[in-house]
């Protein structure tokens, strides 16, 4: 999908999010949003093509990108070693739907959908309780990759480039087998790259 200028998308992420986190966001935060702008050309969202992790190796450790394969599945391909120290586990291969906590896993359907058909980006604030049993509020930047079908020419979005931060520890839960994703969510903020937002 070719980006209309005339839609004048977001640009200045700390802008984008003042009322979402007025405190401001994390500077890797506005380090990834800065490079995804830059790879995304003339397009609504980057081809995943032409995504590099080596341009952004210093952010790696607390970076994800995940695919959708369908509504119900959506998976880590890439899941950085930050992340997987704070899980207790590497998820790289695992369906994110499958980790959430029962009652969120439509939030994140809905989510993962409207971002790859849209495309939207979002910044969402949510807690995890760990496999350790640590309750924590996560703070998430997550960023369309766009994917050109041979066949067609379209541009979906099956990926999501995200990025992650962990607060301190709220409370202390028994330890469990792996981590619940998003036990509860405080906070998300739809991002228009050019192709506008869900409806309120």
């Amino acid at each position: 999908m070719r980006l209309d200028q005339a839609a004048k998308p977001t640009e200045n992420l700390q802008a984008a999010l003042k009322e979402a986190a007025p405190e401001g966001v994390p500077a890797s935060f506005t380090a990834l949003w800065d490079y995804w702008l830059s790879i995304r050309k003339d397009a609504v969202c980057p081809s995943a093509a032409d995504f590099d992790p080596m341009k952004i190796a210093r952010l790696l450790p607390d970076v994800s990108v995940f695919e959708r394969r369908s509504r119900h599945e959506v998976v880590y391909r890439l899941a950085g070693t930050a992340i997987g120290e704070r899980m207790g586990h590497d998820p790289t291969g695992e369906n994110v739907l499958e980790l959430s906590a029962p009652e969120r896993r439509s939030f994140l359907v809905d989510l993962f959908t409207e971002m790859t058909t849209r495309p939207v980006a979002a910044f969402v604030r949510y807690e995890n309780i760990y496999a350790s049993g640590r309750r924590a509020t996560v703070q998430s930047l997550l960023l369309p990759l766009g994917l050109k079908s041979e066949e067609t020419g379209n541009v979906a979005a099956p990926r999501i480039l995200s990025i992650h931060t962990m607060g301190p520890a709220k409370a202390y839960a028994p330890a469990q087998a792996k981590t619940t994703v998003g036990s509860t969510v405080e906070e998300i903020a739809w991002i228009d790259i050019g192709a506008g937002t869900p409806a309120a």
